[in-house]
C-alpha cells in the first residue's frame, strides 16, 4: 500500500516557499548545449511556467 501524506506533511507542502525552490533550479546549469533542440524548448517552457507562478 502506498504511504499516505499525514496532515503536517500538507500542511509543511503549503508552507513551502515556492519563490525560493524556484531559483535553485533557474541558476544551475546542466549541460543544455549537449541536448536536442525540442528538449531545451520543453525545459524553457518549464521554467517560463515556474518562473510565472502556475502550478498546473
Amino acid at each position: 500500500m502506498t504511504p499516505w501524506f499525514s496532515p503536517k506533511d500538507l500542511l509543511d507542502k503549503l508552507a513551502t516557499n515556492v519563490d525560493a525552490a524556484a531559483q535553485g533550479p533557474a541558476d544551475e546549469s546542466f549541460g543544455k548545449d549537449s541536448m536536442y533542440p525540442f528538449q531545451e524548448e520543453a525545459i524553457a517552457a518549464i521554467e517560463n511556467v515556474a518562473v510565472a507562478g502556475q502550478r498546473r
